[in-house]
């Protein structure tokens, strides 16, 4: 099915709607494209420990908003099973987005998305997924790090979890 106007037009107004509030906030958009009826922005911004790269996603098709956030580290071959637990561990506690843990390539990303169907974006939701996605991240990413370069175990991972 081929996507509507009135689709690429609500598609645009959330896009211009993100960037607003990033602009607000001084985030610099490192790239902003369009193409195949899909946004893409990408920005920085630095944690409490790391550097965190969002890029976010607005879908004319699907109507769908999503921020995504690699961590900057990929996951060495010899941690990877050890990963998967602790990433099942982590988005058992969330209530809200999740991380994507690709076990072959050893990548993680966070995903939170809303839709934005029949205009069901407000102006507060940009504001939500982005701080939500930064805190979720900033939260873990650490915690991440260390259990895939074996500063800690997974046991002692999964007890810091537990707390």
């Amino acid at each position: 099915m081929a996507t509507t106007q009135e689709q690429i037009a609500m598609a645009q107004k959330v896009h211009d709607q993100i960037v607003a509030f990033l602009t607000s906030k001084q985030v610099q958009v490192f790239s902003d494209e369009f193409k195949d009826d899909m946004h893409l922005m990408k920005c920085r911004i630095t944690g409490e420990d790391l550097t965190m790269q969002l890029n976010i996603v607005v879908r004319a098709d699907q109507q769908v908003a999503a921020v995504y956030s690699p961590m900057p580290f990929d996951v060495p071959e010899d941690k990877r099973l050890e990963m998967a637990v602790a990433i099942s561990a982590v988005n058992y506690g969330l209530y809200e987005g999740s991380f994507d843990y690709d076990i072959k390539s050893g990548n993680i990303v966070f995903r939170l998305s809303n839709c934005f169907k029949g205009g069901a974006f407000n102006d507060t939701l940009p504001e939500h997924m982005i701080y939500r996605s930064l805190r979720i991240v900033d939260h873990y990413n650490d915690k991440l790090l260390v259990l895939a370069n074996g500063t800690i175990t997974l046991e002692r991972f999964l007890e810091v979890m537990d707390n």
